[in-house]
């Protein structure tokens, strides 16, 4: 598993607010090999989330002002039905070439902006944010620049589990359950597991 892309949603303390916003990607993290219960099926998919921050949309805290955040899980694939392939290609605004297909290395996109359309669904009394389309940023449109570090999380990466702990709670207890970091940790009962090896 890594950051290169072959053929969930968070949000901050607040829920981005409805309508059409520019969006700064701010962190690409390695979700590993997750346990995905499909159609009745059990299978492995190596994740993506994709974090990105909003200019346009800011919450106070402590006293400071600080842009929204929403975050979007991916399966890491460029398969031609894939969500994190219809999505790239509307951000860059043109299709993949059949070299890009063979390996797309994601962090192309980190620090990179596009138009994101959110809208609200209610679960459970509670708002949540969800990303409907992704757009190209028109030519000439001015972006600010992010305000936040830009992250790059990779489990192939040495030390990525001391990376790990510096990452938000949820993406920590997300990655951690796993497949990959399992594995990573020693678990003996996942060292051999393959899709096949999943239960129904």
């Amino acid at each position: 598993m890594s950051l290169v892309a072959k053929a969930a949603t968070g949000e901050t303390r607040e829920p981005v607010t409805e309508g059409v916003h520019i969006a700064i990607c701010v962190a690409l993290i390695d979700g590993g090999e997750q346990i995905v219960d499909y159609k009745d099926q059990r299978k492995l998919q190596e994740k993506i989330i994709i974090t990105w921050e909003i200019p346009d949309d800011t919450y106070e805290y402590e006293g400071e002002t600080h842009p929204k955040q929403i975050s979007r899980i991916y399966t890491n694939s460029l398969g031609e039905r894939a969500t994190l392939r219809q999505h790239l290609e509307a951000w860059r605004g043109r299709s993949f070439t059949d070299k890009e297909l063979a390996g797309f290395d994601l962090r192309n996109v980190l620090g990179k902006a596009c138009q994101m359309q959110i809208i609200h669904q209610e679960r459970n009394n509670r708002v949540y944010a969800n990303i409907k389309t992704i757009m190209a940023v028109p030519k000439g449109m001015k972006v600010p620049e992010p305000s936040n570090e830009l992250v790059a999380f990779d489990l192939d990466e040495e030390k990525a589990l001391d990376k790990l702990e510096t990452l938000p709670s949820w993406v920590q207890q997300y990655v951690r359950g796993s497949v990959t970091y399992e594995k990573m940790v020693g678990n003996e009962e996942f060292q051999e597991l393959e899709e096949d090896d999943l239960p129904f």
